[in-house]
């Protein structure tokens, strides 16, 4: 495009400018091939880096490869863009000039009432508040945190993280606002308005906001521990400043407001300990035997890993029928997660164990 520029030019007369416009072009040109390699040279050993990251269990086997590179090359073209337009007003000889409009626009007083201003102070202000909130959103991955799954090899993790999301939100804010050269005494204007929309229709945010502080310090759940509330149940993945998620059994990731987490009936299964009592039930015949029954059922519970062995199960009957007795058993298993799979053996192994016996189950 910019030699077509430059034969125009060469045929009004203009060889000064068509001589500029025709090597601009090709160190353009030439540029923009440089770039192309120096990426991809860039993504390759960023791509190394990963396997080798996730070989030794490094920061970048917590992380997801496929959106890592594809964030990392937007980055690297953005970059590239910028370097190439930079040099391209170089070599046309514009780029003092472009940049001297720049710094006149940016640094431009500005009044908006009685509050002055300037576009460069909005721009640092937008920058800022957009790194702290990216930079909060990565703390997991610089504090080695794992990534929550469905399973009991998944341990409970601490609240710092929250805590110092929180720190990294504030710093911003304030670093923000200075940034943005905004008196004190109107700052009290700014937030007299911020307190009429809280009045207004911000109560559920703020109340959010204010719950997920007394959630990070009051700690009455961990990042990990098996929650339920109401009728949504499952593993805590993250706290937040204003939600929480939860992971439930089927693998769904649930969201839940931390003003209801505040103040609704909250159920932690794993805060003290993993141990958990879990209740099984079964009807047998009237005419068996009691005693021989409650002795299988300890010998079938005393072989299952999952059961702990220093509390004894109980047998209860529960209800009984004409010719039908029900059965109760009240057993100590080790984790919540292994609660299912320990009622399908269970049944299954006392199936197996009454047909041998004799006994009829119902």
């Amino acid at each position: 495009l910019l030699n077509l520029f430059a034969i125009a030019a060469n045929l009004f007369g203009r060889m000064d400018m068509a001589k500029i416009l025709s090597v601009t072009g090709v160190i353009a040109l030439i540029q923009l091939i440089g770039l192309a390699v120096f990426m991809q040279i860039m993504l390759d050993g960023f791509e190394l880096q990963m396997k080798i990251s996730s070989c030794k269990k490094g920061i970048f086997s917590r992380i997801n490869p496929v959106k890592s590179k594809a964030k990392v090359k937007k980055l690297l073209a953005f970059l590239c863009l910028i370097i190439w337009v930079m040099v391209l007003f170089i070599n046309l000889s514009v780029f003092g000039g472009v940049w001297d409009w720049v710094a006149i626009v940016l640094s431009k007083p500005r009044t908006f009432g009685s509050i002055n201003f300037t576009l460069g102070n909005i721009v640092f202000f937008i920058a800022i508040v957009y790194g702290a909130a990216k930079l909060q959103k990565s703390v997991p991955l610089l504090f080695g945190e794992e990534k929550i799954t469905f399973d009991e090899s998944s341990g409970h993790k601490s609240s710092k993280v929250a805590l110092v999301r929180l720190v990294i939100i504030i710093i911003g804010v304030l670093l923000a606002v200075s940034a943005s050269g905004l008196p004190m005494d109107k700052l009290t204007v700014v937030l007299g308005a911020f307190g009429v929309g809280i009045g207004l229709g911000m109560q559920n945010i703020v109340n959010n906001f204010v719950s997920g502080i007394i959630l990070i310090f009051e700690k009455p759940f961990r990042i990990g521990d098996y929650v339920e509330l109401a009728d949504k149940k499952g593993k805590v993945r993250d706290i937040g400043i204003r939600s929480s998620k939860l992971l439930t059994p089927q693998g769904s990731e649930v969201i839940i407001p931390n003003g209801d987490l505040l103040s609704g009936r909250l159920v932690n299964w794993t805060l003290s300990n993993d141990y958990i009592k879990t209740e099984l039930l079964f009807k047998v015949s009237a005419d068996v035997d009691l005693k021989e029954l409650e002795k299988l059922i300890g010998d079938v519970i005393e072989q299952m890993d999952s059961a702990i062995k220093k509390l004894p199960p109980e047998v209860l009957l529960n209800s009984i029928a004409a010719d039908v007795m029900e059965i109760k058993v009240l057993a100590w298993i080790s984790s919540i997660y292994v609660e299912a799979d320990f009622k399908s053996v269970f049944l299954q192994q006392m199936l197996i164990k009454m047909r041998d016996a004799g006994l009829k189950i119902m």
